[in-house]
């Protein structure tokens, strides 16, 4: 493919604001097994702007559609390499940091995380989306995005754009502070539990207790990565799940009962569970 064009980009978009696929550059010329993965990022910026970007090839950029005169539109391909407007440094700057951390972080075994873990008792192992980062401080470097099914297990998103950090005491045993977000959370999961043979799916807010309610019910779980987050889930669940659980911190509620809506309406069916 030489060239993308906004329409090809907002039928990719399916409606969403922002979405994984695979390549349409790149894809077809690798390997069989990695053909399907989801390292082409979309963003719908405005009603006549998408951003793109492979994390693979690096081809990226912006297509914007100009309305013209009998309303047919006007494919507009700005390259990376021109002036980007000042407004876009900042989101994109974060999600470059996230993702720089992403990569700074190692697999947690055998460093404090497993401390952190068992402290909490929850089941191990730590899932491959929760790395470890010891500087500047101890923490839990949580990957936000689209995950991949390799197997009987979830490998972390190749195109991370966001992520959330735990800061852990120097042994492990608690938190010191409260988690922060860095980069694009909104309308994309953290998984924290697989199961591929299981049509439900538990969602939460925090990390440790949605860990804990998928692995009781062996089912997969995602960490919405935050109250807020929780309703924008509801429109990248696949199909395949038919039944989600929410777990409904005290005092929350008008963030479930949305999310609850949302996935009725798209006919899955939600359950609510006080935790």
């Amino acid at each position: 493919m030489a060239d993308v064009t906004y329409d090809t980009l907002d039928r990719l978009l399916g409606g969403r604001s922002k979405r994984e696929t695979p390549c349409p550059f790149c894809s077809h010329q690798r390997k069989a097994a990695h053909r399907k993965s989801l390292c082409f990022g979309l963003m719908r910026r405005s009603d006549t702007e998408i951003v793109f970007h492979c994390m693979n090839c690096q081809k990226g950029g912006k297509v914007s559609a100009d309305w013209q005169e009998g309303g047919t539109r006007k494919p507009v391909h700005v390259p990376r390499s021109q002036p980007r407007r000042a407004e876009s440094v900042e989101p994109q700057s974060t999600a470059h940091h996230a993702a720089m951390l992403w990569r700074r972080a190692k697999p947690t075994a055998g460093t404090i995380a497993e401390a952190y873990w068992s402290f909490r008792n929850l089941t191990p192992p730590i899932p491959p989306t929760i790395r470890f980062l010891d500087q500047p401080q101890p923490m839990l470097v949580i990957a936000v995005g689209m995950p991949e099914l390799a197997g009987d297990s979830w490998d972390p998103p190749t195109l991370v754009s966001g992520v959330q950090r735990i800061f852990l005491k120097p042994d492990g045993l608690g938190k010191a502070g409260p988690p922060k977000s860095l980069g694009s959370i909104k309308g994309l999961p953290c998984v924290v539990h697989c199961n591929p043979e299981s049509v439900a799916l538990v969602i939460g807010e925090g990390v440790e207790k949605t860990h804990a309610a998928a692995a009781a019910m062996n089912v997969d779980g995602w960490s919405a990565c935050g109250v807020s987050f929780l309703p924008a889930l509801a429109e990248v669940i696949p199909d395949v799940f038919e039944v989600v659980t929410i777990l409904r911190d005290p005092g929350v509620t008008k963030e479930v009962d949305e999310l609850a809506r949302r996935l009725a309406e798209r006919g899955i069916e939600p359950q609510i569970v006080q935790h």
